[in-house]
């Protein structure tokens, strides 16, 4: 079989699993940022709490006496915003938290469908808590609990009284535990799956690549890609989308190479809707154009313009939601491709 003439899988397995890949890492990265934001948080607290104590306690100290109580309640109320503001970040973090995980069950679910013959094979669930599941505290209840002493300290410094402080901090810390148990209600996605896709990169005898420049975000280049229709093998959705939107034929390419694996990228919350669903998992092919480029005829409803470019000039002009993939494929073809200008 010549170079470039293999033929590609068309299972839809290798989609499904580069999903799951692709949400493992997400959820795990996501999981670590919502610890080192806690562990900030902490270390500041401890860190201001150690800083009172000694103004409080050393002879000479560069704060009047008459003064700590104005620096206490300013140190304080700092704290406390700092505190609301890592709260509502942990909450978003959280309601991520929760969205990666339904979605790997759901891709789990997927690949279940295709092979039944792994019915068998339960990943463990987490251990819940029965009765008191609700009061099982998390990133967001430990914030919560921090602010509730915070605002409970603050108001003890200003003379509201000692029931008064105790009572806002008692408020304060129900309220906490009351937004973190309700996070799944408060944010959804428009759709749980990935799409389908095939991408293109398509380069003249000079090793410049072909890019498009999109209508809808000028200055944003990209190659051309779609998503698969149904029974439709990856192949001939390449083929098609590169026409689609290039208006180059079949005949006037050759195919080089395949990407070795498909590639994802996931859209912004404010992209997604049911027809693109989170994103798209893409089989990415090289090709040589062979033609003449007075043949080139972009789709106007997508592009404004296109150029033979460089490659690193597409990705680093691409929207970032797109360029760790472009990335990827500068490491995959740059043998065939010219990657910057001399």
């Amino acid at each position: 079989m010549e170079k470039g003439q293999q033929r590609m899988p068309t299972d839809p397995t290798s989609f499904l699993l580069k999903d799951l890949e692709h949400f493992g890492e997400s959820f795990l990265r996501n999981e670590e940022l919502g610890e080192k934001r806690l562990e900030f948080f902490i270390t500041l607290v401890t860190a201001v709490a150690g800083g009172l104590v000694v103004l409080y306690t050393a002879k000479d100290s560069l704060v009047q006496h008459d003064q700590l109580p104005v620096v206490t309640s300013g140190a304080l109320a700092t704290l406390l915003l700092l505190g609301f503001i890592t709260y509502a970040r942990i909450l978003h973090r959280n309601r991520v938290t929760d969205q990666y995980q339904d979605t790997l069950r759901y891709v789990r679910r997927k690949v279940l469908t295709l092979h039944p013959e792994l019915e068998s094979y339960i990943v463990p669930s987490r251990i819940r808590g029965g009765r008191w599941e609700r009061f099982r505290g998390g990133l967001a209840e430990t914030v919560g609990a921090l602010n509730a002493i915070l605002l409970f300290a603050l108001l003890e410094f200003n003379n509201v009284g000692h029931s008064g402080a105790l009572a806002a901090g008692f408020v304060a810390l129900v309220a906490g535990w009351a937004l973190a148990a309700r996070r799944k209600k408060d944010q959804t996605f428009p759709a749980q799956y990935f799409r389908a896709g095939v991408g293109a990169v398509i380069m003249n005898p000079s090793g410049c690549v072909f890019a498009a420049e999109r209508m809808s975000a000028p200055g944003s280049w990209q190659f051309p890609q779609g998503g698969l229709n149904e029974a439709e093998t990856s192949r001939t959705a390449l083929y098609r989308e590169v026409f689609e939107e290039t208006g180059i034929r079949e005949g006037d390419l050759e195919l080089i190479a395949t990407a070795p694996e498909p590639l994802v990228y996931e859209l912004p919350i404010e992209a997604q809707s049911h027809k693109t669903g989170r994103g798209q998992v893409q089989r990415w092919y090289l090709l040589r154009f062979k033609g003449s480029d007075e043949t080139i005829r972009i789709d106007k409803k997508e592009f404004s313009a296109w150029e033979w470019r460089v490659f690193a000039e597409v990705v680093e002009q691409s929207v970032d939601f797109r360029k760790p993939v472009y990335r990827q494929l500068l490491n995959l073809f740059q043998e065939h491709v010219k990657v910057r200008s001399q």
